[in-house]
């Protein structure tokens, strides 16, 4: 009744017998969310060797980026928090494409719904304690955003979901806090800020009756 099963596995397994006459049937459904639960085990050097390509094909490395250990490090990280998301390899240049370039854009439903003339407030003050933290963990940033949150007198959702849409340009992904840590803080807090324009800057909304 086993379906996921190692390459190895399957030769142990294979038997000239137990192949029948019936028409073969290919699902291909099946075989993408095979791949999947094989991505969320797979050998971290493995991925790095398929998915460093992909970044390159994508403009969001250069050729040789990878083979710097800083960065062959850094990719590792990406990996392991976007893995559990990923169906196929090459949906990481989508999926986690901001991790190696800021975002030109943001998701505009998440716009519509997120970023409102009051959030701007709310990303300064975020912004400004972001850039004062010793640390740029998952920790300390989880305290400061629920302290401006607090402060502030908005559910910490709200304030969640419009950091991620500055951040990363997209309404859904990784945890948000383990997404920023691998930011790190300088770039985080230049995309908030960049945020904050950028609603500043936004046409008001029609009203409706």
């Amino acid at each position: 009744g086993r379906e996921i099963m190692s390459y190895d596995e399957i030769l142990d397994a294979f038997s000239i017998g137990g192949i029948n006459a019936s028409n073969p049937v290919f699902d291909e459904q099946k075989l993408i969310a095979f791949n999947k639960d094989h991505i969320k085990t797979a050998p971290i050097d493995q991925l790095v060797t398929l998915i460093a390509p992909l970044l390159v094909e994508s403009k969001l490395t250069e050729s040789g980026w990878v083979d710097d250990s800083a960065n062959c490090e850094y990719l590792k990280k990406v990996i392991d928090v976007m893995r559990e998301r990923l169906w196929v390899v090459k949906d990481i240049s989508q999926l986690a494409g901001f991790f190696f370039s800021e975002p030109t854009e943001y998701d505009s439903k998440g716009v519509s719904k997120r970023f409102k003339p009051e959030t701007a407030e709310q990303l300064v003050n975020l912004a400004d304690s972001f850039e004062s933290l010793e640390k740029f963990d998952h920790t300390s940033l989880e305290v400061a955003l629920d302290s401006v949150a607090d402060k502030q007198g908005v559910k910490r959702a709200d304030i969640i979901h419009a950091v991620r849409l500055a951040v990363s340009g997209m309404t859904q992904g990784p945890g948000l806090f383990d997404l920023l840590a691998l930011v790190g803080k300088e770039r985080t807090v230049a995309r908030l800020r960049k945020a904050i324009e950028f609603i500043r800057n936004m046409k008001p909304q029609p009203q409706t009756q």
